[in-house]
Order: C-alpha cells, then sequence, then structure tokens
C-alpha cells in the first residue's frame, strides 16, 4: 500500500481467519490471538479433545472452521 512500506502492520484475531489470511497484503502481518495448540488435552468438563471437536466440525461442516474461535466448544 503507498505510503506504509516499511510499516509493521499488526491486527487483532478477529481476522485470524483463512479467507483474510490468504491473501497476499497479510504476509509479514503481526496478529495476537488466542494459543490454539491443544495438543492431546481433554476438556474435563466436556470430555472433548481438539482433535475430536475438530473432527465432529468437519464431518458436519465439511470444512475445518475459518477462525481460531472453536476453542471454547471443546
Amino acid at each position: 500500500m503507498a505510503g506504509l512500506e516499511g510499516i509493521t502492520m499488526m491486527a487483532a484475531d478477529g481476522l485470524l481467519n483463512t479467507n483474510y489470511m490468504a491473501i497476499p497484503e497479510t504476509e509479514g502481518m503481526y496478529f495476537s490471538g488466542p494459543d490454539i495448540r491443544y495438543g492431546s488435552n481433554t476438556n474435563p468438563s466436556t470430555g472433548q479433545t481438539a482433535d475430536g471437536f475438530l473432527a465432529a466440525y468437519n464431518d458436519e461442516w465439511g470444512e475445518d472452521p475459518a477462525a481460531p474461535f472453536w476453542g471454547p466448544f471443546l
């Protein structure tokens, strides 16, 4: 973008979705957001794991979630 050369662009986690991240203008940007590396942890309240939830989501919708806001549903 003209006039913004050399500027470090930053954004919040609301822009962490696959459609936005696919555009070339996001290269080199920094994003704040949740740590979604849950690994094999199990939510003690629901018994869900990240892998189990993501598999069920993909079975239901035919794709992975577009944004990282699925974590609270574990």
